[in-house]
């Protein structure tokens, strides 16, 4: 898949990496002096399971990190609640709420999603070629335009 590619300060967080960022967090929140990762990263607690959040400023929703195990649900929860709307809409209600779900996963997903494929083709228009056999040297030929 596309996320093996992906170097090390990528979005894409294994459930694992997830909760290792979790603890260390919690560890360094614990030390008086400041560091790269509490600038990206905080903790919290919702219903006794802890979430990795984006650290909130005055004014500001929590903005959640997913891991990748999660990552098609919430896609795919958006979507249906959105009523199966584009990408810039899809991309636009889901970075309100998180904070590494990118435009390349909500794309993937889109290419993946059969029926918003099918919704957006239709039918092709057929031009037939119906040809007069002759023995002339100069052939004639019928056309048939349909659905023009």
């Amino acid at each position: 898949m596309h996320k093996k590619k992906k170097n090390v300060n990528s979005t894409y967080l294994t459930k694992i990496k997830y909760y290792e960022l979790i603890s260390e967090v919690k560890q360094l929140k614990l030390k008086p002096r400041g560091h790269k990762l509490l600038k990206k990263y905080d903790v919290i607690t919702v219903s006794n399971v802890e979430k990795l959040i984006v650290p909130v400023r005055e004014g500001n929703d929590f903005k959640y990190y997913v891991f990748n195990e999660e990552l098609f649900n919430i896609i795919n929860d958006t979507h249906l609640t959105i009523g199966h709307n584009e990408r810039n809409r899809m991309e636009y209600e889901l970075n309100k709420k998180y904070k590494n779900i990118t435009r390349e996963s909500i794309m993937l997903y889109l290419n993946l999603y059969n029926s918003c494929q099918k919704k957006g083709s239709t039918a092709k228009k057929v031009l037939v070629v119906k040809p007069i056999i002759s023995n002339d040297l100069n052939s004639k030929f019928q056309i048939d335009f349909i659905d023009m």
